[in-house]
């Protein structure tokens, strides 16, 4: 079933809007990873912690799964839309 709403028509704005979404998860994932390491050694020492720091981690490596999946999505869109337009002579 088609409607209106299955997205924009050209591929090339189908592979943009990947490619910003893939960008910003990119750019959380960098800052979380930072944090992780930094708040990660800290926390790390008290022992009530660790449970909390190790779900954390687990929540951490399923989140950058994701935006390694969306990141790759990304590139194959825009190998796909630089495929299908032809250059014009």
């Amino acid at each position: 079933m088609t409607g209106e709403n299955d997205g924009p028509a050209d591929p090339r704005d189908r592979a943009e809007r990947w490619t910003r979404l893939s960008n910003r998860l990119l750019i959380i994932a960098a800052v979380w990873g930072v944090l992780m390491i930094t708040l990660g050694v800290f926390l790390l020492r008290f022992a009530a912690l660790r449970s909390i720091v190790s779900a954390l981690f687990v929540i951490y490596l399923v989140y950058f799964a994701v935006t390694y999946w969306v990141y790759r999505r990304a590139r194959k869109l825009k190998s796909r839309a630089s495929r299908s337009v032809l250059p014009s002579s």
